[in-house]
């Protein structure tokens, strides 16, 4: 019905109802108190008033206030032949229950059967509009009009009719509740009336509403705006040449159930048009028991202006008899089952259709998309299951004026990406298809699926190679490329060979193979790869740092290794069929089986890489450890094991392997000290840069160029070779309390046969040394060593002894001892070792010759300071001694210890310079002198043992400081008596450096006091030719030196204490010297060129000097009693300048031998 027709019957209704309310028809006054008032008698209006108005209590509802119309009662309004007929019931605020029957009044325009707002009617009988009679313009009343209503209709509402107008609605008005089990039909007139029109409506229809018979136009079953339907009955245009509609309006929402049909026209074999959706937001939800006879309408709209509907086919509807017409500016989106138009579809300019790919199958006769319209197409699929996915279907074609107004969209695909869909006709034009480009063989062919974050792909096609000739953007046609932050799922087998990149967000497996036959799998930093359970053979595996392969209870499987620096988790297998997997990444959470074929190299570097995973190893495992790493995961297998890097290994039980053991770098440790480990491989290998440690031992055989180290905190660790040892100039390490045969000892067991040459260096763990017997066993061998090396590299000195590592005799002689002396004796019951028939150490010497030289250096007699006789000054003429001497001294001695074992030499330098700071006489022939004297002195010495073969270097120097008294009782001729006393304080710094040993310093220092006597007289005299005067004297003499320069109690590095011996000896010299003095010239006392002399003594120590290495005591032998000569020459170089030059030697029991030199220089004035 024309809209505008609509509106003016809906004013003259209110019109009507305004003209009754004031005609004084009957009223009736409702009581408000929810108790109904009862109509027992007809009521009829009369002259075009209403036949019952209603009056209510004030602020009353229209719950409380209730209108009964008995059955059989007839309420009518008036009837107008000039004007609008009287309503049959006017009013607000009340509920009327309906089992008569109410009309409209006949009239000029018919009156409305019930007026009002805010009515609630049950009509459980008929409700009748009244008639119109005016003609043309005039038009038949409504059944019932006003604003908020709510109706229950359970039998008939008409429209009134106009045979020469417009029908009335069956219900009209807004904010309309319509619960319809009855009919609701529009009058009948030359244009139909409509069954329900107004707005904000909400219809449910259980049976039927129908627009009543029009001459010219049959009338709509519903209009308006904002209008919900949800229809289970029978919603149907009326009669008429020109058909009305089911549903004609904006804002319209439909679920049908039932069916909306316009009117059959049989001339033209079709339906005249179901629906028509003239503007707004609409939507039509079809389900399977829908029927919709005749065309859907979308009418054009104005610029700017909206008109969209959405059909959403829900479960499966039957096919829509008629067709879909979209005008200009319009849109469609279709959704949810097929759907399916025997009609056709058209779609005019600036409109559009919206189609979702695996949503809606669209089918028409013919589709027919006009110039500058559009078909946008989501292809945000979730789940693709099929090689493509028909968009529309025709059965005479499709026609697209233009193809670029085929537009794609996808939820899933992050925002600028490039597709991986293709939309387009068939090569019969007559499907419009979706598919992967992957399968696209037109040149669009492409292999990238970009994904948003947050969103989801699944692919549940099978996918293959593209052999295609024509791809797109480089692509090879056999490679996948997963990038974006979404996810996507391969839950097909597949069959493409490239490779396999996920650049970024996840890739879920949900089929065995879902990478197909993949060449390489990468994974690159943020990307991650769920297999989800299945299994996977791929070629090569190559992930960044950064991204997570989780395995998650799937099978990997890798016939070319592969580099893995992100994170493996989960669980399930990671098989390495051929190649080397190199794993730098951490993998703490996968919890699965390594599995290395024969053939195959896993590579790891810290326990991270193997996460809390079992390996079975067939290949070649190798863990390059560069800290230190406590191995906690269950390895077996009889595959190879290769320890590299700088760190440290730690194994325990759990490491089963029986296949060979490589230590390339680093150190493997066996267990600890309460659970020992007995590594289960056939070979161990100990490279260069190897080291194996620990407890227990190795089952099978140890070749050894690296370290064997049996070290731990304490000695007595036992280390097993269950098989044979092979040593290759490596190195063992122990740890022995250096004692006697019972001391604590690391110790290395082999079981088999021992071979080769291996060094083997021992640490001392305490014991302060003692005399060995048999020796204390190191190294046994069970089997064979005949070919066998053990070679001590380092010493191993305790207190006094030198520790030797020997092999044993007899039937020892495949066990290698540590020994304090020469040899290890054959072995005889109750052997008693021979006394000093032990290993000193070269350092005792050194030691002793130390102290010795401290002591002796710069002891010095008075001949050695003093050599002069008066002389007159050249300057003065006056007879003087007064002046300053020095002299330069050099020894070497020679000699031995009380073992004979040492033998020590040393050199010594000296210088002593001093000089008269007073002299004086008591009785005018005797003189007195006193001086001071300070010197240096340093000595080098060295000693070798001969029993080890070591040797140690000594080395001292030091200075004194003293003072000298000197009483001659004639200090003319300095014949008769004389006395000589002198104090010396010196300090020392000690050095001693053993062969591989530690060097040791210390300090000495202490006091030397001396007195001395002599007498002196003239033997002879005789003249030679040249009239020169020689006179010889002879000079007993005696020293006393008490000699007190020592050190404080010192300990070495390795804890031996070291006391030196000989504090407070006691040095007496008795002898003789015996010079020739030659005089001539006038002056011939004072013109002596020479004096030669010779002199010889015997020197006693009460003391010897030596050392107590921890209570061993080693001191110098054949040093108490010596004998010394002398010889040399006094002289004059000017009045001024004196000198002496003598050389002796000392000789003692025992190969003791003491050489010197010395130069002394007198300055006079």
């Amino acid at each position: 019905m024309n809209k505008n027709i609509r509106i003016l019957q809906f004013l003259v209704s209110i019109l009507y109802s305004v003209q009754s309310h004031f005609s004084g028809a009957q009223t009736i006054q409702l009581n408000g108190n929810g108790i109904p008032e009862s109509i027992t008698k007809s009521i009829t209006g009369v002259d075009g008033n209403a036949a019952l108005n209603i009056s209510v209590p004030y602020k009353t509802s229209y719950t409380q206030n209730i209108l009964s119309v008995e059955s059989s009662i007839n309420i009518k309004g008036g009837t107008s032949n000039t004007s609008i007929g009287g309503a049959g019931v006017y009013g607000e605020n009340f509920t009327l229950n309906n089992n008569g029957s109410v009309w409209g009044g006949d009239g000029y325009n018919g009156g409305i059967a019930v007026s009002g707002n805010k009515i609630s009617i049950n009509n459980y009988r008929n409700v009748y509009g009244g008639n119109g009679l005016g003609g043309s313009g005039s038009s038949g009343g409504a059944g019932l009009s006003g604003d908020d209503i709510i109706v229950d209709n359970y039998r008939s509402i008409y429209g009134g009719d106009d045979v020469g107008g417009t029908g009335g609605s069956g219900v009209t008005g807004s904010n309309i509740t319509v619960h319809n089990s009855g009919g609701i039909l529009g009058g009948n007139g030359v244009n139909g009336g409509d069954g329900i029109n107004g707005s904000n409506l909400f219809i449910t229809n259980d049976n039927m509403i129908s627009g009543g018979y029009g001459i010219k136009q049959g009338g709509d079953a519903i209009s308006g705006n904002q209008i919900t339907l949800n229809n289970n009955g029978i919603v149907q245009g009326g009669y008429g040449p020109d058909g009305g509609c089911s549903v004609y309006g904006e804002d319209i929402h439909i679920n049908n159930h039932g069916n909306l049909s316009g009117l059959y026209n049989s001339q033209k074999d079709a339906y005249n048009t179901s629906i028509i959706f003239s503007g707004g937001y609409n939507s039509l939800d079809i389900y399977s028991d829908s029927v919709i006879n005749g065309d859907i309408k979308l009418a054009s709209i104005p610029v700017n202006g909206t008109n969209e509907l959405i059909i959403k086919n829900i479960n499966n509807a039957t096919a829509i008899n008629g067709g879909l017409m979209i005008g200009n500016g319009s849109s469609v989106y279709l959704s949810g089952k097929n759907s399916i138009f025997n009609g056709n579809i058209s779609i005019d300019e600036d409109a559009s259709m919206n189609l979702s790919v695996g949503n809606a199958n669209v089918h028409a006769n013919t589709i027919t998309l006009k110039s500058d319209s559009w078909l946008n197409i989501d292809t945000s699929i979730k789940n693709w299951t099929q090689d493509y996915y028909t968009l529309l279907s025709s059965d005479t074609g499709i026609s697209i004026a233009d193809n670029s107004h085929i537009v794609q969209y996808n939820v899933l695909l992050t925002e600028g990406a490039e597709s991986y869909v293709y939309t387009s006709l068939n090569d019969d034009d007559n499907k419009l298809i979706s598919m992967l480009r992957w399968n696209n063989t037109k040149g669009m062919g492409y292999g990238t699926f970009n994904i948003e974050k947050d969103a989801t792909l699944n692919i549940g096609v099978s996918l293959s190679d593209n052999l295609s000739p024509l791809l797109y953007d480089g692509w090879d046609g056999k490679s996948l490329t997963k990038s974006g932050n979404g996810t996507l799922i391969l839950s097909a087998t597949n069959n493409y060979t490239g490779n396999t990149e996920v650049k970024s967000g996840v890739l879920i497996l949900a089929a065995p193979d879902a990478l197909g036959r993949t060449e390489y799998l990468y994974l690159s930093r943020g990307a991650e790869l769920d297999m989800n359970g299945y299994p996977q053979t791929i070629s090569k595996l190559l992930t960044a740092a950064g991204s997570v392969l989780n395995i998650h209870g799937g099978s990997l499987i890798l016939n070319n290794g592969g580099e893995s620096a992100g994170t493996i988790a989960g669980d399930g297998s990671l098989n390495i069929n051929g190649g080397m997997l190199d794993i730098t990444g951490n993998n703490r959470n996968f919890s699965g089986v390594f599995t290395v074929n024969k053939g195959a190299h896993l590579a790891v570097s810290t326990a991270d890489n193997l996460g809390t995973a079992f390996v079975d190893n067939y290949g070649t495992l190798t863990l390059n450890s560069t800290s230190a790493w406590q191995l906690t995961n269950n390895i077996s297998g009889y595959g190879n094991v290769r320890k590299t890097g700088a760190g440290a290994l730690n194994i325990s039980d759990n490491a089963k392997w029986t296949g060979m053991t490589d230590i390339i770098q680093g150190t493997v440790i066996l267990g600890n000290a309460d659970s020992p480990v007995m590594l289960g491989s056939n070979q161990v290998i100990v490279e260069e840069q190897g080291k194996l440690s620990g407890f227990g031992g190795v089952a099978g055989n140890l070749s050894n160029s690296g370290i064997v180290d049996l070290t731990t905190y304490m000695p007595g660790n036992i280390l097993t070779v269950g098989g044979n040892y092979t040593g290759r100039n490596g190195l063992i390490l122990l740890q022995t309390e250096t004692g006697g045969d019972n001391s604590k000892t690391d110790r290395l067991v082999i079981k088999g046969n021992a071979s080769g040459r291996t060094r083997v260096a021992v640490t001392q763990a305490g014991g302060t040394g003692a005399e060995t017997l048999n020796g204390i066993e190191v190294i046994h061998v069970s089997g064979n060593a005949d070919n066998a090396e053990f070679i001590q590299t380092e010493r191993i000195t305790a207190g006094a002894y030198d520790y030797i590592l020997k092999r044993g005799q007899g039937i020892n002689s495949t066990n290698w001892y540590l020994i304090s002396r020469k040899d290890i004796p054959v072995p005889q019951p109750e052997a008693v070792p021979e006394s000093h028939d032990n290993n000193l150490r070269p350092e005792a010497g050194s030691y002793v010759a130390s102290i010795a030289a401290a002591n002796n250096l710069f002891v010095t007699n008075l001949y050695e300071r003093q050599g002069q006789e008066l002389y007159i000054s050249h300057m003065t003429g006056e007879e003087n001694e007064a002046g300053i001497w020095m002299y330069n001294k050099g020894k070497h001695n020679r000699w031995r210890d009380n073992s004979s074992q040492l033998r020590t030499r040393g050199n010594s330098y000296v210088v002593l310079i001093g000089g008269d700071i007073a002299q004086w006489s008591l009785n005018g022939t005797d003189r007195w002198h006193t001086g001071m004297m300070a010197g240096y002195g340093h000595n080098n010495n060295s000693t070798n043992a001969l029993s080890t073969g070591y040797h140690s270097e000594g080395r001292m120097n030091g200075y004194t400081a003293g003072l000298y008294a000197t009483w001659y009782a004639n200090d003319e001729t300095h014949n008769g008596s004389y006395l000589d006393s002198w104090l010396q304080y010196s300090w020392f710094d000690n050095h001693i450096n053993g062969e591989r040993l530690p060097a040791e310093s210390w300090k000495s220092k202490g006091f030397t006091v001396s007195l001395e006597a002599g007498y002196s007289w003239k033997a002879g005299e005789f003249t030679d030719n040249y009239k020169g005067s020689h006179e010889w004297y002879v000079q007993p003499q005696f020293q006393v030196v008490r000699m007190n320069v020592k050190s404080d109690k010192y300990h070495e590095s390795n804890g031996t204490s070291i006391e030196n011996t000989g504090n407070g000896n006691i040095l007496t010299r008795l002898g003789a010297r015996t010079w020739l003095t030659s005089k001539n010239g006038k002056n011939t006392r004072y013109a002596v060129p020479f004096r030669p002399f010779v002199e010889a003594h015997w020197l006693h120590n009460s003391r010897v000097f030596g050392t107590s290495m921890n209570g061993v005591s080693i001191y110098q032998d054949g040093a108490r009693d010596i004998g010394e000569i002398n010889g040399g020459v006094v002289g004059m170089i000017t009045p001024e300048v004196a000198f002496r030059a003598d050389a002796g030697i000392q000789l003692g029991e025992h190969g003791y031998h003491n050489t010197s030199a010395m130069l002394s220089v007198e300055y006079r004035f």
